[in-house]
């Protein structure tokens, strides 16, 4: 029986777009708002978890793979410009002990220094500016 459901199933989802990263954030953010909605009430977080769940199932049921692939390409431009930023907050957290960041007040680079040496002055890489800062 379940292997007869099994195989209507992938008939089923023959040319149809699929899961892909995006759904699966969709997935966990209409968890996070019911999460939310549990805790404190809310129905807005009710309605934009279910809205979340079922645009997810839309994307995968879905035929046409052009617009599928254009949402996946503007998450995936969104991504890209969090990332870097996220991954320097995690370092700037895990060797918080060890190292000091210090950021270029003109062209705002960041760079990272050992703690513990004292003043030491700072050429920036891009502008060539000089600073002096206490590590």
């Amino acid at each position: 029986m379940f292997r007869n459901l099994s195989y209507k199933f992938q008939r089923f989802m023959v040319g149809r777009y699929g899961y892909d990263e995006l759904s699966k954030v969709l997935i966990f953010v209409s968890l996070a708002f019911v999460l939310v909605y549990y805790l404190t009430h809310i129905g807005l977080f009710y309605y934009v978890a279910v809205f979340a769940l079922l645009y997810s199932y839309f994307r995968m049921f879905s035929k046409n793979f052009a617009k599928r692939r254009t949402e996946l390409q503007k998450y995936y431009d969104v991504k890209r410009k969090f990332t870097p930023k996220l991954s320097l907050y995690k370092n700037m957290w895990i060797n918080r002990k060890t190292y000091k960041y210090i950021k270029c007040p003109k062209c705002k680079a960041v760079y990272r220094y050992p703690k513990g040496i004292g003043k030491i002055e700072i050429t920036c890489k891009n502008c060539k500016n000089k600073m002096i800062k206490r590590t």
